[in-house]
């Protein structure tokens, strides 16, 4: 079993709902040779990259109603370091990488902005900050592996110089003999009671979690008693709303869904709506 970082794992995967058609989109889609020229954008959004063809194919702008902001030529294509950057979306083709200016919403010329570079904060060996608020920082710890059961798998969180675990691995997270799974990232919701949480297991399978903060309850995102039975999801982040934006695939080493695609989740209730179809890499931008 090797380990990846979210990044490298999102590439790899190529990946019923109360919600079935995508809103008709409200501006002119057609493909642009830059990401500069898309023009304004709305305050949170998704980019997908498709991979259901042979062919390629452009990349998307969707906002979280559902329409298509824009296309961008197959020449380009997401940078892993969007991956690192939470909330952040970063474009690269013809030898240059583009990113959503937070004070325009637009596109423009990459560059460091004061505070998202670094990606996580390294805290220990075993530890590493995934995000916080105010004083509090929430860490993912550890790799759980069955042959020596060292540096458990937790989430746990940090403030006023004490540590206090939120959870250790999902139930039945061992199949087999000698398997093993960890923690990939976190993303605290806007009312600070919900992790939004990814897990990998076997074959690097993602399954995404709500965690209760304050009881360390946790749920797959789909609803499923049984994890293990749960299709394979990638988070990407909390709606404004406080609904989770969860990237929902086809399927690889585990379970997929129908339609595959981009889907706000109530934590609550679970009950889902289709932002748009996707079988492939997307990651999402909110300001």
């Amino acid at each position: 079993m090797r380990y990846v970082s979210s990044a490298v794992l999102l590439v790899f995967f190529a990946a019923g709902c109360s919600s079935n058609s995508v809103q008709s989109p409200a501006r002119s889609t057609g493909v642009v040779t830059s990401p500069t020229l898309i023009g304004d954008v709305p305050g949170e959004g998704v980019v997908i990259r498709r991979n259901w063809t042979r062919v390629p194919t452009p990349l998307l702008i969707v906002g979280l109603d559902g329409q298509v902001l824009g296309r961008i030529s197959p020449a380009f294509d997401i940078d892993p370091e969007s991956q690192l950057l939470p909330g952040e979306v970063i474009l690269r083709g013809h030898g240059r990488r583009f990113m959503l200016d937070p004070k325009t919403d637009r596109f423009v010329a990459f560059r460091r902005v004061s505070g998202t570079s670094g990606g996580s904060v390294r805290l220990s060996r075993d530890c590493r900050e995934e995000t916080h608020r105010g004083q509090r920082r929430y860490l993912v710890c550890g790799m759980t592996l069955r042959r020596t059961q060292a540096h458990p798998a937790t989430i746990d969180v940090l403030a006023r110089g004490r540590i206090r675990k939120i959870v250790g691995s999902p139930s039945n997270a061992y199949r087999r003999r000698f398997s093993d799974g960890l923690w990939q990232s976190v993303a605290l919701s806007p009312d600070g009671k919900t992790l939004l949480a990814l897990w990998s297991a076997d074959c690097e399978e993602p399954t995404s979690f709500f965690v209760d903060v304050a009881t360390g309850r946790m749920r797959a995102v789909t609803g499923e008693r049984d994890w293990r039975k749960a299709p394979e999801s990638i988070p990407l982040g909390w709606s404004h709303s406080g609904q989770a934006v969860v990237n929902l695939l086809s399927g690889g080493c585990g379970d997929g869904t129908k339609p595959a695609g981009i889907y706000l989740i109530e934590p609550k209730t679970l009950q889902r709506r289709l932002v748009h179809w996707a079988d492939g890499w997307a990651v999402m931008w909110h300001r």
